[in-house]
């Protein structure tokens, strides 16, 4: 079985890309703090097709979501013919929890007036 969920928020605003195909793909990448420890994690997600329409449209860098998925591997050779990897989430689902503070509603301060 391969699957992951995790709660984070965003580190930066995505953007919409697309492969060479055509295919719609965005980029997310989450900071994930720890219950148990001082520490944050980050983790890159690929998102897909319309939900990466819909994640670009909607979400900005501090946005809380939730993220549920699949983990992925790659491996390349560098310019330098030395051997990488990668391993990040393909979402399945990212469900949007809380707005980035500085989206965040005003709060009412006073009585409203009637006009």
């Amino acid at each position: 079985m391969n699957a992951v969920s995790i709660i984070g928020r965003l580190t930066q605003t995505p953007e919409l890309n697309q492969t060479p195909s055509g295919k719609n793909v965005a980029t997310l990448r989450l900071a994930v703090d720890s219950r148990r420890e001082e520490h944050t994690d980050y983790f890159d997600v690929q998102v897909w097709e319309k939900q990466a329409i819909v994640c670009t449209d909607h979400l900005v860098k501090g946005t809380e979501v939730a993220v549920t998925g699949r983990l992925a591997h790659e491996t390349w050779k560098a310019d330098d013919d030395t051997n990488r990897s990668r391993v990040y989430i393909v979402a399945h689902d990212v469900d949007f929890l809380r707005r980035a503070p500085s989206q965040e509603p005003a709060p009412q301060t006073g009585t409203p007036v009637a006009a």
